[in-house]
This record gives C-alpha cells, sequence and structure tokens, in this order.
C-alpha cells in the first residue's frame, strides 16, 4: 500500500497487504479461479497494451493516488443549475401517505419516493439541535433541489429533550425551531417519516452534559416496565398532539406525517449482541430478570440459556418470551397512537435480519430493514475504530441480499438505514449497487444513514463538521455522488422490478427453532439480482403469474455454500428459466459471477468487480480502474486510472441516447486532512477540514448525430459552471475527456455534457 494514501502505519504491512489478492483468490471456489484465470488471459491475448497500464491488477482499496483540497465553502445548489433536480423528483401532494397492498400511495397515487436521513447532526447548530429559522428555510429549500421529497426524522427525542432537567418537558427553542421546519418542508411538498423514540433516554430529564452522555437503557425498559411504556406513550402524545402553530394542525393531524416508527431498533436479540459487542457473552440481568419472573417460580431454578449465542431448547424458550413481550409491546404502541388521532403507516424492528424478529414483524402493516456493508461502526467512532476496505464485489453485496430476505409479501418494504460507510475505500460502489438492487426488489423507498444528507457549506459550523465522519453524508463529496445518481435512478424509476418472486417459506415455529439466530443463506439472499425475495404470510401476499417457493428450513449442505457452487442457487435459477421468471437470454451465471436482472437493464460481473446499469436515461458503472473499453448504452468507456463511480444521465427528458443536457458523475474518494489510517482500516486520527478529493480521470466516448456540436463543462459541487470547452467529433462519436481536478481550484465530481 503506498504511503501516500491515507496514512501507512509500516512498510511490513504494506508488504502484507500485496499478498492480499493472493489469499482472496485461495478462498475463491474452483470454478471462480478458473474464469478469473481465463478472462486475465485473455487480456493479454487480446490487449497486449493493457499490460502496460495495468497486469496485474493491483488491489484496489490501496492504490496511489493524486488528491486535491476543496477549497470551495459553497454547498448550496444553485436554482435552475444542473444539480437541482426540484422539478425531476415529484413534490408529494397534501395527503396522507397510505398503504394500498405492496404499495405506499398519496391520494391514490403510487408516486417515487427519494428519502433523506435527518439526524441529530443534521444542521450546523451547536449541540445537534434544529435549525434557526433562516438555516431551516434554506436547508428544506436545499433538500428539495437535491431531490429529496421524503425525509425521516431521527432522534427527534433527543434532540427536543436537549439542556431539559424535566421529564417530558421539551426544550421551548428546540420545539419552535422543529415545528418551523416542519412547515417549510411541508410548504416543498416534502413528507417525513418520524421515530418516536429513537434515544436510550427517551425524554427523561437531567441528562447532562449532552443528550448521549448517558444510557438509560429506555430501549429495552419499554418491553419489561409498566413506568417505561407509560413514559413512551407520554412521549408520543406530546409529539403527536402538540398543535404546530406555523401550520394550525398537530404532526397526527398533519397528512404530510407520512409514517411512523414506533421506536428505533427495539429488537431485543439484537441489543443482547450490542451490549456483548457481538460476541457470545451473559444474557442481560434486565432480561433475566423478567424471564424468571414471567415463569412465576421465583423460588425455583429456572432453566436459562448459559450465554447469548446458545442454540439450545433453552433459548428457544427465552426467545418465545422475547417475542410475546415484544408483540405485547407493539400491541400497545399500536393502539397509543391511533387514539392519539394518527391514522397513517407505522414500523419498528428494523435493526435484525435473523428469523426470530420475523414473528412480531408479522404483526407490523409495513416492514422496514437496516442494513450495513460493516456493521462495526455501531460500536463507536474515533481512535481504534476499525473500518475495512471491503468492496460488495466481494459477497455480491450480500447486506442489501439480508434485507431484501427480511421483506414480507403482501406488504410495503422500506429501508430507512442502509450505507458503505466512510472510510470504506469502496463507498463509491453504493451508489449505484443499493438503488439497482432496491429497484430490482421494487421496494417503496431506501434512506441512506446519514447525520444530514447535505450540508450548506464546508465551513465547521454544528456538531461533527469539522471533517468527514461516518455518516457524514453531507460533507463527503463521494456520498453525496451516490445519492445525486440514486436520486435520478430512483425518481424516475428507471430499473424495472424483477416480475418473478422468490417465496421464502418460514413458519413461527420454524422461525424460532433452537432461538432462530439464523439468517436466510447467501445462496438465497444472491438471487435477488434475479428476483424479488420476501417471506410467505399466511395470506401469501396474493397470486402472481412467476412465484417459486423455498423453504428456509435448515439444509446444512445448501446453507454453506457460495452462489457459485451452491446446487440449490443452480435449482432456483432453473425454475425461474422454466416459469419465464427470467428470459432464455439472460446472461446470468453464478459459476462466471454473472447476475443480470430479468430486463436486462444490471449487469453485475462480480470476478471483475463491475456492476453496470443502462436504462433509457442513464448509463453507469462502479468498478476498478477500466483497462480496455465497455460499452453501457450509447456511452463507450475507454479507461480510466481509479476505481470510481461513473455516470451520464440524461436531465432533458429525452432518452439518453438523444439528450442534449446531461449530467456525468465521477468519484473515487476523499478524505480528510491529515487523516490517519492503518493498512486494516484502523482509525489513527480521522483529520480535519479541508476535505481532499482524489483524482480521476476517464476517456469516454458517445454515440451521436454528426449534426451536432458538443460543449463540456466542470461544475462547482453547488452545480455552478466552472468553464467550457468545445468536444472533437468524428465520424458520429465525440470523444470525452474528464479529470476531476483539471481545475485544481475547483475539483469536482460533476460535469455537463451538453449540445449547442
Amino acid at each position: 500500500m503506498p504511503l501516500s494514501h491515507y496514512t501507512v502505519a509500516t512498510i511490513p504491512e504494506l508488504r502484507k497487504n500485496r499478498g492480499g489478492s493472493r489469499q482472496r483468490e485461495a478462498n475463491m471456489g474452483n470454478s471462480q479461479r478458473r474464469h478469473r484465470i481465463i478472462s486475465r488471459l485473455c487480456r493479454i491475448l487480446l490487449l497486449p497494451s493493457a499490460i502496460l497500464i495495468a497486469s496485474p491488477r493491483l488491489p484496489a482499496p490501496f492504490e496511489e493516488g493524486e488528491w486535491i483540497a476543496l477549497t470551495d465553502p459553497s454547498l448550496e445548489i444553485k436554482a435552475d443549475s444542473p444539480l437541482d433536480f426540484s422539478s425531476i423528483t415529484p413534490a408529494l401532494p397534501n395527503a396522507r401517505m397510505k398503504i394500498d397492498g405492496e404499495k405506499l400511495t398519496f391520494g391514490g397515487k403510487d408516486l417515487p419516493i427519494n428519502c433523506a436521513t435527518l439526524g441529530p447532526g443534521f444542521s450546523n447548530t451547536a449541540g445537534s439541535g434544529f435549525p434557526d429559522h433562516d438555516v431551516a428555510t434554506r436547508y428544506a429549500e436545499q433538500l428539495r433541489r437535491h431531490g429529496y421529497n421524503m425525509v425521516r426524522f431521527h432522534f427527534v427525542d433527543a434532540l427536543l429533550m436537549r439542556g431539559s432537567n424535566q421529564d417530558l418537558v421539551f426544550n421551548p427553542q428546540e420545539l419552535d425551531r422543529f415545528q418551523f421546519f416542519a412547515a417549510q418542508l411541508r410548504a416543498r411538498g416534502i413528507h417525513w417519516l418520524m421515530d418516536i423514540q429513537s434515544s436510550q433516554n427517551a425524554a427523561l430529564g437531567n441528562v447532562f452534559p449532552h443528550r448521549w452522555a448517558e444510557n438509560r437503557g429506555m430501549l429495552q425498559r419499554i418491553f419489561f416496565e409498566p413506568t417505561a411504556l407509560a413514559h413512551w406513550q407520554d412521549l408520543a402524545r406530546l409529539l403527536l398532539t402538540t398543535r404546530n402553530p406555523y401550520t394550525g394542525m398537530s404532526f397526527a393531524q398533519d397528512p404530510h406525517t407520512a409514517g411512523l416508527i414506533l421506536v428505533n431498533e427495539p429488537d431485543l436479540d439484537f441489543y443482547m449482541e450490542l451490549v456483548n459487542r457481538f460476541k457470545d457473552g451473559p444474557l442481560p440481568p434486565l432480561y433475566k430478570d423478567a424471564f424468571t419472573k414471567s415463569k412465576g417460580l421465583a423460588h425455583l431454578p429456572v432453566q436459562l440459556p448459559r450465554s447469548t449465542r446458545e442454540d439450545s431448547r433453552e433459548m428457544e424458550d427465552f426467545q418465545r418470551f422475547l417475542v410475546r413481550r415484544q408483540a405485547e409491546t407493539l400491541g400497545t404502541m399500536a393502539n397509543t397512537i391511533r387514539q392519539l388521532g394518527y391514522d397513517g403507516p407505522y414500523t419498528t424492528f428494523n435493526s435484525w435480519k435473523r428469523y426470530n424478529v420475523t414473528p412480531v414483524k408479522r404483526l407490523l402493516p409495513m416492514i422496514d430493514s437496516h442494513s450495513y456493508e460493516h456493521e462495526q461502526v455501531a460500536l463507536g467512532v474515533g481512535p481504534g475504530t476499525r473500518m475495512r476496505n471491503h468492496s460488495s464485489f466481494t459477497d455480491l453485496a450480500k447486506y442489501l441480499g439480508l434485507a431484501a430476505s427480511t421483506r414480507q409479501f403482501g406488504k410495503p418494504f422500506i429501508m430507512t438505514e442502509h450505507d458503505q460507510e466512510f472510510w470504506n475505500q469502496r463507498r463509491f460502489e453504493s451508489g449505484l449497487f443499493a438503488p439497482a438492487l432496491a429497484s430490482i426488489q421494487g421496494w417503496n423507498l431506501i434512506c441512506r444513514h446519514a447525520d444530514g444528507p447535505i450540508d450548506l457549506a464546508y465551513d465547521g459550523q454544528g456538531v461533527r463538521k469539522e471533517a468527514i465522519n461516518p455518516g457524514g453524508v453531507g460533507l463527503d463529496p463521494v456520498a453525496r455522488a451516490g445519492e445525486t445518481l440514486t436520486a435520478l435512478l430512483w425518481s424516475r424509476r428507471e430499473i424495472a422490478p424483477a416480475p418473478s418472486r422468490l417465496r421464502l417459506l418460514l413458519d413461527d415455529d420454524e422461525a424460532l427453532l433452537n432461538g432462530g439466530r439464523r439468517q436466510a443463506p447467501h445462496d438465497i439472499t444472491a438471487l435477488a439480482w434475479v428476483a424479488r425475495l420476501g417471506l410467505a404470510n399466511a395470506d401469501g401476499g396474493g397470486t402472481h403469474p412467476v412465484d417459486i417457493n423455498q423453504s428456509l428450513a435448515p439444509d446444512p449442505a445448501s446453507d454453506r455454500a457460495a452462489p457459485d457452487t451452491s446446487a440449490r442457487t443452480t435449482s432456483l435459477l432453473s425454475a425461474l428459466r422454466r416459469t419465464g421468471g427470467i428470459p432464455s437470454t439472460n446472461r446470468t451465471n453464478p459459476a462466471q459471477g454473472l447476475w443480470q436482472s430479468p430486463q436486462g437493464q444490471v449487469l453485475l460481473h462480480s470476478l471483475d468487480n463491475e456492476l453496470t446499469v443502462s436504462t433509457r436515461f442513464t448509463a453507469a458503472r462502479v468498478g476498478d480502474a477500466l483497462n480496455s473499453p465497455v460499452v453501457v448504452g450509447p456511452i463507450q468507456l475507454m479507461r480510466s486510472d481509479a476505481p470510481a463511480l461513473i455516470a451520464f444521465s440524461s436531465l432533458d427528458a429525452r432518452p439518453l441516447a438523444r439528450s442534449a443536457r446531461i449530467l456525468v458523475i465521477l468519484a473515487a474518494d476523499a478524505r480528510n486532512t491529515g487523516m490517519a489510517i492503518t493498512s486494516n482500516g484502523t482509525a489513527i486520527s480521522l483529520g480535519r477540514l479541508p476535505i481532499e478529493l482524489k483524482r480521476v480521470r476517464l476517456d469516454a466516448v458517445l454515440k451521436t448525430d454528426p449534426r451536432y456540436r458538443w460543449m463540456l463543462s466542470p461544475l462547482t459541487l453547488n452545480g455552478k459552471i466552472i468553464s467550457s470547452a468545445a468536444l472533437k467529433q468524428q465520424s458520429g462519436t465525440v470523444k470525452i475527456s474528464l479529470d476531476t481536478a483539471a481545475n485544481k481550484k475547483f475539483p469536482t465530481t460533476f460535469f455537463l455534457l451538453y449540445r449547442r
């Protein structure tokens, strides 16, 4: 690993990392190794010039690069600029979001929803509070210009209780700012999902010096202590029935309250793992005491699991108790919000993919899931925290496939948290992987986890604004590039959902067998690239022309198999082809690392680290540096010098091949000045502003009418044109050379390609 990338600890670590590609090949199946060897031989035989460019391939995470500081502080998108998507993403009408089968509708219309998370650090306010009125107005407008029409209010309880020394007494300034901000969103056709409780401290007072300074365990106590559940009910009453003076109605009455997350990530089994830092450990005392009391045998010994990761009859009995408690509490919460006048969708239990939460989630009208490419950040951020440089190509974006396995057919499915987080140097991949797979699955919305999805400036004002942090999407130009592409793909519904359904059969007894600590096997979740995955409920979610059933009962041989060698994967693919779920021309071949969506718009070539999407409006690719041409729609990508996200997308509602106004996105990596990360991804220091952008160069060719004359303009990160240059045209093609640091004063990830 070169010393120029972040900070490398030692030269021996460099030598160790150079062997990483050999170790990865040693871990491959035979078919994968054969295909990769053949692929490389073909490149050597057919493209000898490629040897001089890059042969053999270097491991992508630690390639050398040139880094340019972002010195322009402004991030507010200019009105009517190429990055103003307010006319592309539809404003949502003044009507409550309703559930219609698997759809979410507004006034009877099924509209695309592009969602943004507003976490506790989204604004520039000291102490993570809500923005003042001026900033709130600007921020709401910027959300609209960035192409969002839905937000998720996350940790509202913590923000409203900031500085309060009494239970259930909101900070009056924070409440006023929250209500004003909601009114500004409402005026722009932006709806919201809202967490009622996110914080372990709920609305308890006297939590100082800030709301994260203590952990009073309220996310778990609500299931075992009547007083804690009553506190939740009082919090719900305050949030939902307090009149907003800027709208004249309460949140329960306001049709822009699209959905409620009753409690964020309350899954009791998940918490058992969290308190033991995802290692085997003892049962939490709160759980043990409640379980013992439930037996009514306090004077007699009760058979308990000896540890949190035990697979046994005792664990099964214990998990059944947890399921009952969660189901009873859910019933109370659902009745509470209805009595408070809220009649829209709600959900919860969104953190876990294990089978043991399935019986509770069956009681929900809408299913939510959280899934991350890397879970370690849940344990904290700062020196000593490790973020592996893991690529989604390694496991076919398994984190998204696992989320797909938790959907329940017949109900809407949303994902209110996902990410491939900073400082993973492959995080550019999620900008295409997430919207592509979510579209194939036909999910209702996806919401990238963030402190804030956007920021107004690189000025260091606010909490966690002094540098990019995990979740700092608004400050990270790579994450922002991915969100920009997602807004286009999602708002225009460019990628068609798979026509077939793979119905996963799992009854409640099976879900809790030996504690239910299993999750969907990889050889099944990989099929999310070619068929919609979901659990089959008793009602079955209606009939469907192409349904394939698959039991989730234990099958040790298949459950351990990789998709490229699994007989079960092969059998299910054959069934999908036989029933017409996958056309005969589909290129899917797991042994070769090929997965193609049924309509052919998405092609994942995992062995070559390449994902391409070609739709009516967009041609996009994520992958390693290009050494040989790749054709995506009307674009031929010739060569590039770094792993990156690349996209060409029409802005004028014309098909890409006929568009006169094309946004080009090119993003590889970004870091903080002075950032120090070891070769295994462990943080020594996160650094500070200014942010540095990794330079990427790309050569491409666009097929076009020879009568047209084309111009290329790099854009600032807020959409302003920096300069313009005419492009050369020859025989119906135009050659495009992109350089993210051609103007070192304004390094960028965005370009405008347009006809004169």
